[in-house]
């Protein structure tokens, strides 16, 4: 049967430091404006989010250092005799470590740190396994934050859900994941809840982290990449 408990690992840690109690401002600048190159559909760089991005009333995290001491890091893990899960509770419910038990093999880039650098909404990030991002643009507001885990069971199945309440647009997500026994299949589905009388912009993503070598390839249905070169914003041919 699959289970989910409470775990530890260790691993060397950067100390995460208190919150900056100075509120954060994006300032919108008019200086450095891109060039939309002939053709390209501008439908799919319009956005509602556009010149509205805040992260207050969540306070910013830049305090961390670069110490590397050895720490046990609480654990939460759903398991079957087939795949391994592990998530970190404390840092947004990533998903650190997939590991397939037949094949002896990590499925996921496994980071043997925790080194915050300066790449989230509110600055702490840090690199590997899957993390959940939304519900604005960025990499999470809760990418270095506890969230809620609890175990849900839903026609006698053991499901693991992540949750949590979203501060700045009053909306709730959650994630159920559905590991089936001797399923070498980790199942997850995202669930997300406008609390608010009118319509609001909702923006996911999910951002997965694997090794890079000769042996990785892939895949995609798209023929075309937008993105920008320079100051350039133009579709090109994928794969690069």
């Amino acid at each position: 049967m699959s289970t989910i408990y409470h775990s530890h690992r260790k691993i060397k840690v950067s100390n995460l430091g208190k919150q900056n109690p100075l509120p954060s401002f994006f300032v919108n600048s008019t200086n450095n404006k891109a060039n939309f190159l002939a053709n390209l559909p501008m439908d799919r760089f319009k956005s509602p989010f556009e010149g509205s991005l805040k992260i207050l009333p969540y306070l910013v995290q830049d305090n961390y250092d670069r110490s590397q001491k050895e720490c046990e890091f609480p654990t939460i893990v759903l398991e079957n005799s087939k795949l391994k899960a592990t998530f970190y509770p404390q840092f947004g419910g990533r998903l650190a470590s997939l590991y397939d038990k037949e094949k002896n093999k990590e499925l996921l880039f496994d980071n043997p740190v925790f080194q915050p650098a300066n790449l989230a909404l509110r600055n702490a990030w840090f690199s590997g396994g899957i993390e959940w991002n939304g519900p604005i643009p960025g990499h999470t507001t809760l990418t270095c934050s506890p969230v809620y885990f609890a175990k849900v069971k839903i026609n006698n199945q053991e499901i693991l859900r992540i949750f949590e309440y979203d501060r700045i647009l009053n909306t709730t997500w959650q994630i159920d994941f559905l590991l089936k026994e001797n399923s070498s299949n980790l199942w997850y589905h995202v669930t997300a809840r406008n609390l608010n009388k009118e319509e609001i912009p909702f923006y996911w993503w999910t951002n997965i982290a694997v090794p890079i070598n000769k042996n990785i390839r892939f895949l995609t249905p798209t023929e075309k990449a937008h993105g920008h070169s320079r100051d350039e914003l133009d579709s090109y041919p994928w794969p690069l």
